[in-house]
């Protein structure tokens, strides 16, 4: 996948743009939603809304490219139905725009 356009100075600095595999700037850590965890949808709402994450890129600023991590979890589908489609309603309505990726 063509990454050269990622402009976060973390991923250079960590080899990312020369990595053979993709690596990911925004995690919506939703695999964390499990019985028994404290770890909710609204935790997944404060990582999207959160202007200086940990880890990766904040997801809704301004003039930002991502790769978004989402997982396919039966776990977490259980716990919270159709929860990938409120993830990405949820960065619609706050004006994220999906392109298609390209390929080198």
């Amino acid at each position: 996948m063509d990454d050269t356009r990622i402009p976060y100075s973390w991923w250079r600095e960590q080899g990312l743009d020369a990595d053979i595999d993709t690596f990911w700037t925004f995690d919506f850590a939703e695999y964390n939603i499990r019985p028994g965890s404290s770890f909710t949808l609204e935790d997944v709402f404060r990582r999207i809304d959160d202007r200086r994450p940990e880890a990766g890129a904040a997801i809704l600023q301004d003039g930002g490219r991502h790769i978004l991590l989402l997982h396919a979890h039966d776990e977490t589908e259980a716990l919270a139905p159709e929860y990938y489609r409120r993830f990405i309603d949820r960065l619609l309505e706050a004006g994220v725009r999906f392109v298609e990726p390209e390929f080198i």
